[in-house]
């Protein structure tokens, strides 16, 4: 695909525009204005998404950046420019390890290694790599602890009970007073805080793809029982 060597005044106008609200931390404005721009050189500029997809990236619009980051990838890629193909993978592994898919970050981070052919970017890009395989192993350490974190809190839980049974009620008046009893209800609030622990980690699992996904389409769903009013409304008409 022919890349857009000179843009227009205009153009540069806005891309100037772009890059002083970015500097300024306006990443919302910023990412208006390359839009604009995009509009403007049909879509021929792939720093223009390079930049736009790093102002999804720091306002948290992760699916959008993936959008930028995936276009790079899929419209450059057997352009004699890979460079842009390059920017499209890289933007992909910050946003992977921005919303702490660490595992996908660092695939996305050796991609780029390969790809590129300046020896700085390597060391820049082993480097990510790098830390985020260490993120990826507090992770999951951190998961794999939910659960056992969870029995943890209903065995305390559990024991208070008992305890504050023990302490409240008069000896023949205790509503656990058998030891057998009081091992069941151990085991069962602990057992359940496990479960309770165990669901709770497989959301936070979950609600990392999840970040990745553009939200839903409410208002196609909102106008859709409209339109199909509309159109009984006219076959009754007919």
């Amino acid at each position: 695909m022919p890349i857009n060597k000179g843009p227009s005044k205009p153009v540069l106008e806005i891309k100037t525009s772009a890059e002083d609200c970015m500097k300024k931390g306006n990443y919302h404005e910023a990412f208006l204005q390359w839009t604009r721009a995009i509009k403007m050189v049909d879509g021929t500029e792939p720093t223009f998404y390079d930049q736009r997809c790093k102002c999804f990236i720091e306002t948290g619009q992760f699916s959008l950046a993936m959008e930028d980051a995936q276009h790079l990838i899929d419209m450059w890629f057997h352009s004699v420019d890979c460079k842009a193909a390059l920017m499209g993978h890289v933007r992909k592994a910050q946003i992977f390890f921005a919303s702490q898919n660490y595992a996908e970050a660092i695939e996305e981070f050796q991609i780029s290694f390969r790809m590129s052919a300046d020896p700085k970017e390597k060391a820049s890009f082993f480097e990510s790599a790098s830390k985020a395989k260490k993120e990826l192993g507090r992770q999951r350490t951190l998961d794999a602890q939910y659960p056992f974190v969870g029995a943890a809190v209903g065995i305390l839980v559990a024991v208070a009970v008992v305890v504050y049974d023990y302490v409240a009620n008069a000896p023949g008046q205790s509503y656990i007073g058998h030891p057998l009893l009081k091992v069941v209800v151990v085991i069962a609030v602990s057992g359940s805080c496990f479960g309770v622990a165990n669901f709770m980690r497989d959301q936070v699992v979950a609600g990392r793809r999840t970040m990745l996904e553009p939200p839903p389409d409410i208002f196609g769903e909102i106008s859709a029982p409209s339109e199909n009013h509309r159109s009984h409304k006219d076959e009754k008409s007919d």
